[in-house]
C-alpha cells in the first residue's frame, strides 16, 4: 500500500522534471540550432550562444506560468480585464 502511495507522489515530480528538461533542450537548440542552419550567423555566435543559454530560465517561466494557470485558472481571466 505505501508503494503505490509513494509512487503516486512522485510520478508528477518526475513528469514534470521530465517537461522541464525537454523543454529546456528545445528551446536552447532552437535558438544554438541557427548557428548550424544558417552559417552566415557565425558572426553573431557569442550573443547567440549567450541567449541559447537562457533556455533553461525560459522553461522555467513557461512552466510556472503554466502551473498558476491550472491552480489559478481566474488569475488569467483577471489579467486579461486589466
Amino acid at each position: 500500500m505505501k508503494e503505490s502511495e509513494t509512487a503516486k507522489t512522485y510520478l508528477p515530480g518526475l513528469r514534470g522534471a521530465a517537461i522541464f528538461y525537454a523543454l529546456c533542450f528545445s528551446l536552447s537548440w532552437a535558438i544554438w540550432g541557427t548557428l548550424i542552419l544558417f552559417p552566415q550567423t557565425a558572426g553573431w555566435s557569442p550573443l547567440i550562444i549567450i541567449f541559447g543559454a537562457y533556455g533553461p530560465l525560459l522553461a522555467a517561466l513557461i512552466l510556472s506560468r503554466f502551473a498558476s494557470s491550472l491552480e489559478h485558472p481566474s488569475l488569467i481571466l483577471d489579467e486579461q480585464r486589466h
